[in-house]
């Protein structure tokens, strides 16, 4: 099992180091100090720490049921870079302010429930910075995020700098809702990424989750963005919901981001409040600029249940197709109908894991090829087979009337430097009466 609780720091606004899972929150595993320096080499041998190593090296989960809910538990041998004093990434929530009143988010009770401070003390963090320093860990990534809003510290300039001063080669991120003025907040921080949390494309159907957030600020922060740090990396993080899914709230996102050309504008599909359907049932998602990506998290249940059962099937597969198992695998999930610009197309979705970047995979029907270019998000299928999330794909094959209701065969083709792989399906394609048509593309 491979988690990331021995390479990631997570503190808390108040000073505690907790798991930086959602889920994973309310394990506390130790606290920074006002009145003395953080010593990396007694935190990291912790009882604490003890337990956790222990307890992956005996195939066991620490924590239990809380662990079993984390979203970044993965199939693999667990990575304890804190011994070889190297961070992977701290996580520093700077801040349990927001002016912002999300539906789904935990701030406020968290606030009612006595967490205090609300603001990180630049004592406690240039403590940790110290400690890390003098015993020489190195600290590759700083993420200011959290349940709060990073930029309501009051001196946010001033800790930008104090980890530069002790990290300067250190990439820096920012995830904010952009609700600000840019150079009042960030003039002379020269971050490394910024994720701008914007979820609409417009101020009717932006504020039906963020409110209280003005849509025309938070463009115009991207827009100082781009102006003032151009050597940043923006990303535009867009939520979808039931109210801002539409074909032309989509269309319209993508047009003010390519006005503005932010280098990812990045959707998500969520499981909290009014969480849009759109990923799962339909199947035409309109991409117009290049820079677009697709994050979708359908989590299957039970997963990690059946990780041992899946080894074995797998192990079982090396030992008579070793190419196959190795190097790629795959699987189809559904075959839908739809209609779109006058034309029948068969939408095809499922994942692919390819371990060797040299092969293509594409799905042929007759004479029609089409190359297979994951872009969804399966941190379902990452977790069984230890890969990257982004292995979900969605593949149109042009039909025609002739085929309704009849059995066609689509081949798999996986093709390498030195050998190819086929596999044959037999699909029935849907009758008539269960056509989805779908709106034309733009």
């Amino acid at each position: 099992m491979r988690c990331n609780i021995l390479r990631n720091l997570y503190i808390k606004s108040n000073g505690d180091i907790r798991c930086d899972d959602d889920y994973g929150e309310r394990v506390l595993l130790g606290r920074l100090n006002e009145d003395s320096t953080f010593s990396p080499s007694l935190f990291f041998n912790n009882g604490k720490f003890q337990k956790i190593r222990h307890d992956f090296e005996n195939n066991q989960l620490p924590w239990g049921n809380t662990c079993q809910n984390c979203a970044f538990l993965t199939n693999g041998e667990i990575e304890d870079s804190f011994a070889q004093k190297n961070i992977n990434k701290i996580q520093l929530e700077t801040s349990l302010l927001c002016a912002l009143k999300c539906p789904a988010c935990s701030r406020e009770k968290q606030i009612k429930l006595g967490r205090k401070p609300l603001i990180l003390s630049l004592t406690k963090l240039e403590n940790l910075l110290k400690g890390l320093v003098s015993e020489k860990f190195s600290v590759k990534q700083f993420e200011f995020c959290g349940q709060g809003e990073p930029l309501n510290h009051p001196e946010f300039s001033t800790l930008f700098h104090l980890i530069k001063k002790y990290y300067p080669n250190a990439n820096t991120s920012l995830v904010t809702n952009g609700n600000f003025d840019y150079l009042q907040k960030l003039s002379g921080c020269s971050l490394t990424e910024i994720i701008v949390s914007v979820d609409g494309s417009n101020q009717s159907n932006y504020q039906t989750y963020r409110v209280g957030g003005t849509f025309e600020k938070c463009v115009q922060f991207m827009r100082d963005i781009k102006k003032f740090a151009p050597a940043c990396s923006l990303v535009w993080k867009y939520i979808l919901f039931n109210h801002n899914d539409s074909d032309n709230d989509i269309l319209a996102a993508q047009a003010i981001a390519n006005e503005l050309e932010v280098d990812e504008l990045r959707f998500v599909g969520t499981n909290y409040g009014p969480a849009s359907n759109r990923l799962s049932t339909n199947l035409s998602f309109p991409i117009t600029y290049q820079a677009t990506s697709i994050a979708f998290h359908p989590y299957i249940k039970g997963t990690l249940a059946t990780l041992k059962l899946e080894q074995t099937k797998l192990a079982t597969l090396k030992k008579f197709i070793p190419w196959r198992s190795e190097n790629i695998m795959h699987h189809l999930d559904r075959a839908v109908l739809a209609q779109q610009n006058g034309e029948l197309l068969l939408f095809i979705d499922g994942w692919l894991v390819a371990n060797d970047q040299s092969n293509n995979a594409y799905l042929c029907l007759g004479k029609s090829k089409k190359k297979i270019v994951p872009i969804f998000a399966r941190p379902d299928v990452a977790k069984i087979h230890q890969c990257k999330k982004t292995t979900g794909f969605r593949v149109a094959l042009q039909v025609t009337r002739d085929h309704i209701g009849q059995e066609i065969e689509l081949r798999f083709i996986a093709q390498g430097y030195l050998q190819q792989y086929v596999q044959a399906y037999q699909i029935k394609v849907p009758s008539l009466e269960t056509l989805n048509v779908l709106p034309d593309s733009a």
